[in-house]
């Protein structure tokens, strides 16, 4: 699965008058970096040949702003045995669908193996709670649960030599 999004398009001054350029603006999300790869070269393909079939042209610039964020798999099973052995049954789940969020995290995974959990900071305020929202308000607690992973994840990562 891949996210291609466009989100701003900017060009003209009024709608009764072609534009003489036109800015877009979009996000490109896949699993992988191979499969972003591919989709910027399309995106490229279909940008140009669009433009030159109306006798025009255009200028496609992308950069990848966020790779893909991709857990290392012996990090996030020990990373979850930890976490069942603090929290209580059935709080620590492995959600194993994979996410086309963006995230910050994905480029510290590229510099060594690592994992990202969730720690699950919502509460029902009759409002969604989804990040990047007006409505987010998180659950303040949560942030203890979060502190307290991440203290015994180090101590049992430098305790384990990894």
């Amino acid at each position: 699965p891949i996210i291609l999004t466009v989100g701003k398009i900017q060009g003209g001054t009024t709608g009764n008058i072609v534009a003489g350029q036109v800015e877009m603006e979009g996000t490109i999300r896949a699993l992988d970096l191979e499969t972003t790869e591919l989709v910027k070269a399309r995106v490229k393909e279909v940008a140009e040949n669009a433009a030159a079939s109306c006798g025009a042209t255009a200028d496609v610039y992308m950069d990848t702003k966020y790779p893909p964020l991709i857990n290392d798999e012996a990090t996030a099973l020990r990373m979850l045995d930890i976490a069942r052995g603090a929290l209580e049954e059935g709080n620590a789940i492995r959600r194993t669908e994979p996410s086309l969020g963006a995230e910050d995290f994905a480029f510290f995974n590229l510099a060594c193996p690592g994992t990202m959990f969730r720690i699950g900071v919502g509460q029902e305020t009759g409002h969604p709670q989804m990040l990047h929202n007006e409505w987010f308000c998180p659950d303040e607690n949560a942030i203890r649960t979060g502190i307290l992973l991440e203290v015994l994840g180090a101590l049992a990562f430098l305790t384990d030599g990894e």
